[in-house]
């Protein structure tokens, strides 16, 4: 059995072969290579500005009423 696949095999058959290998070793090494840094429990620090919200959603409350918003009509008449 082995010895019909040398047989099979031609200098173009080989060439495929060995560009596929060299293409497979290198996608496996460029992908070990940039998880190399990666830190799986990485959490983005907040920014040390005073911008930043304190916790939970300060900007959203389901209490509060949407504002009504005035028509081009009303703000023409002065309403």
């Amino acid at each position: 059995m082995i010895n019909r696949l040398l047989e099979q095999l031609t200098l173009k058959r080989i060439i495929i072969y060995l560009v596929i290998v060299i293409v497979a070793i290198y996608v496996v090494w460029y992908v070990t290579g940039a998880l190399e840094g990666l830190n799986p429990n990485y959490q983005p620090m907040r920014p040390a500005s005073g911008h930043s919200p304190k916790g939970g959603n300060e900007f959203f409350d389901p209490a509060n009423k949407t504002p009504e918003v005035l028509s081009v009509k009303s703000m023409s008449r002065g309403e």
